[in-house]
C-alpha cells in the first residue's frame, strides 16, 4: 500500500505539471506523463508478482521532466517548522485487536519528496471469515501547503455529497473532527477518514464489512489520542 500511495503522489505531480505548463508545451508533457504513468503501472505489477515489462528509470526521468517543466517557476519547498511525528510512534498506536479482528504486521515510513514531507503507519486487521479493515495514520503537518494534499485527501478542504443506487460518499464529522465516508454495497467495501487537529489523517478501509463496523473500529482506535504519543 505504501508503494501505491507513493506512486499516486507521483501521478498527481505529473497532472499538476501537465496543466501548469503553457499551451505550447502541453502535448510534450502529456506524452511524458503517459510514459511515467505506464511505467508506474508496470512497477506495481512487478511488486504484486504479475508479469510485467521491466520498468525503466521512471523516477529519475520524472524528476528530469519536472525540473524541465518547472524551470521558470519557483520550486515548491517543504515548509519549515516541526517535523512530522516519528513513524515508530505512529506504529505504537495500533492495538492488537480492533472490532474483533486480529492485527497483522504494522509498517511505517517517512516520505519527503517534492514538497511533501509526511510520516505514515498502517496495519491490516482481519478475521478468518474474510472481513478485513486496514487502518492508516499519516502526519501531514508538513504537507498541508503542498498541492499534492488536494490529490491525496481532497475531502479535508472540499465538501462532498454523492450518491448512487449502490453507494455514497460524503464529508461528515467523526468525534468532533472533519471526516469523509464512502461505501459501496455491491461489494461491501467502504472507507472512513478523519482529519484530526488539522494535522493527522486517520483512515479505516474495509472489505466485507458494514459502515458501522468501520465506525466502531475508529471509535475503538480512539482518534483523539493521535499526537499524544509521549
Amino acid at each position: 500500500m505504501i508503494l501505491r500511495r507513493f506512486a499516486f503522489i507521483l501521478i498527481c505531480l505529473s497532472v499538476v505539471l501537465l496543466f501548469g505548463c503553457g499551451k505550447g508545451k502541453r502535448q510534450k508533457q502529456v506524452k511524458g506523463g503517459e510514459e511515467v504513468t505506464e511505467e508506474i503501472g508496470e512497477l506495481a505489477k512487478s511488486q504484486r508478482g504479475e508479469p510485467a515489462k521491466k520498468p525503466a528509470n521512471w523516477f529519475g526521468r520524472f524528476k528530469d521532466r519536472l525540473s524541465a517543466g518547472k524551470a521558470a517557476e519557483k520550486p515548491v519547498e517543504v515548509p519549515a517548522g516541526e517535523p512530522p511525528t516519528d513513524y515508530n510512534d505512529l506504529k505504537a498506536l495500533f492495538p492488537a485487536t480492533l472490532a474483533g479482528m486480529k492485527r497483522g504486521e504494522v509498517t511505517g515510513e517517512r516520505t519527503a519528496v517534492m514538497g511533501m514531507d509526511l510520516s505514515h503507519a498502517e496495519a491490516t486487521y482481519s478475521k478468518a471469515s474474510g472481513e478485513t479493515i486496514r487502518i492508516e495514520v499519516s502526519d501531514v503537518t508538513r504537507a498541508i501547503s503542498s498541492p499534492m494534499m488536494a490529490g491525496l485527501y481532497p475531502w479535508t478542504k472540499t465538501d462532498v455529497n454523492q450518491r448512487t443506487p449502490s453507494g455514497y460518499q460524503m464529508t461528515t464529522t467523526f468525534a468532533g473532527h472533519r471526516a469523509f465516508e464512502s461505501y459501496e454495497s455491491s461489494d461491501s467495501t467502504g472507507a472512513l477518514g478523519v482529519f484530526v487537529d488539522g494535522r493527522f489523517v486517520v483512515e479505516a478501509k474495509g472489505t466485507g464489512v458494514k459502515m458501522d463496523v468501520l465506525r466502531s473500529a475508529l471509535e475503538e482506535f480512539d482518534v483523539g489520542r493521535i499526537g499524544k504519543t509521549e
